[in-house]
């Protein structure tokens, strides 16, 4: 079956204003940028990487045909981080009255918040920057369990998931079992994981007598010929009083989101989870 064409949007839902507050690679990103009637658009953003915080402002031209936002910049503040010239083409994901969600050139899904409905937004629950030596820790434990998972090492698989999984599952031997057919299909060729990219921890939140902080990845997966990207996430969970961290994989959640308050019900109600999706990708 071909693939269906994305619906073409009218130009003029992205007029106005709109805020972005993102972080991808340890960089954190704040930025508003309003897209002109006129064609032009002017934007001014906060980078801050490694502790400094460097402010950018520019301006430009764009043009939407409906499904792509090409835009490109004639003036520009910071010229050695974003040149004038520097053209920038988007493929539209999502434009409404207050979500403006997009694809960049290389692959990164972005998503901003038209300015008068952020200022609506309830604020997020509060959490803590994740220090450095607990990043290295929580890199770790994710690159043990895709060895583990590679390597059909079940031992190193039950060590590193998050204990309340695997007692919700009926115990350790019932747990076994479930990944023994995970890791058979791996193994079948009917799966194969293809390019994986994980981005920085962001924040760490109090839920009872444990820190809980979320992952972001994303993947390619081929199943029976067919590629999928899957956007999601890792929690990764340790106990205060311990310095080894377990491990949920968000994937498991698509189908029982509400499965993540059963097993950390003193996580705040209103953290703000990552973006957890599949989407077939065309040949």
């Amino acid at each position: 079956m071909p693939p269906v064409a994305a619906p073409v949007i009218a130009r003029e839902a992205l007029i106005g204003q709109w805020h972005l507050d993102t972080e991808v690679g340890g960089v954190r990103v704040k930025a508003v940028t309003e897209y002109k009637a006129d064609g032009t658009f002017e934007s001014d953003a906060t980078v801050v990487m490694d502790g400094e915080a460097t402010k950018m402002a520019v301006k430009g031209t764009w043009e939407f045909d409906g499904t792509k936002l090409v835009t490109a910049v004639t003036e520009s503040d910071t010229p050695d981080l974003l040149p004038v010239g520097e053209v920038s083409k988007d493929e539209i994901l999502e434009l409404s009255e207050t979500i403006l969600s997009y694809r960049d050139e290389d692959g990164l899904v972005v998503r901003e918040t038209r300015a008068e409905a952020a200022a609506k937004v309830p604020a997020k629950a509060p959490g803590k920057p994740v220090p450095p030596e607990e990043v290295k820790a929580i890199n770790a434990a994710i690159a043990e369990m895709e060895r583990s998972f590679r390597e059909a090492d079940y031992d190193g698989i039950v060590k590193g998931t998050y204990p309340g999984l695997i007692a919700k599952m009926g115990g350790e031997e019932k747990f076994r079992e479930t990944l023994e057919g995970a890791v058979a299909t791996m193994q079948s060729g009917k799966v194969k994981i293809g390019d994986s990219q994980l981005e920085a921890p962001a924040e760490l939140y109090e839920a009872g007598e444990e820190w809980v902080c979320f992952v972001p990845k994303r993947n390619t997966v081929e199943v029976e010929g067919q590629k999928i990207l899957s956007v999601g996430f890792f929690v990764a969970i340790r106990k205060k009083a311990e310095k080894e961290w377990k491990l949920l994989d968000g994937a498991g959640l698509r189908r029982s989101p509400e499965m993540l308050r059963v097993l950390l019900p003193e996580l705040p109600k209103d953290v703000e989870l990552p973006e957890n999706r599949t989407e077939m990708l065309g040949e």
